[in-house]
């Protein structure tokens, strides 16, 4: 699978990358060989800022598998955990 990251309002960092990476990773046990090709679009950053003083960071996915598209989109309050929620959530899509 092709992944493209692409990070608004935060900083771009190889370890977003890799966990980006490392949680997509786990999609890839549910595509059908011929179908690991895809390319997954991936889109993470801040929205804005919180009532309470903190940040809500969003990551989003985008990719066409078994000729269907699937988006999923995942806000919390922590980057790495919109990420996780984002897999989740597509992976039960493509299920």
């Amino acid at each position: 699978m092709r992944i493209t990251i692409k990070a608004t309002g935060i900083e771009h960092t190889n370890a977003i990358d890799s966990y980006v990476h490392k949680a997509l990773r786990g999609l890839e046990k549910v595509l059908e060989p011929r179908e690991k090709s895809v390319l997954a679009r991936v889109d993470i950053g801040v929205t804005t800022k919180h009532r309470k003083g903190g940040e809500i960071f969003y990551a989003e996915v985008t990719m066409h598998v078994k000729g269907a598209d699937f988006r999923s989109v995942a806000k919390e309050e922590s980057l790495y955990a919109a990420i996780d929620a984002m897999r989740d959530a597509v992976v039960r899509e493509v299920t």
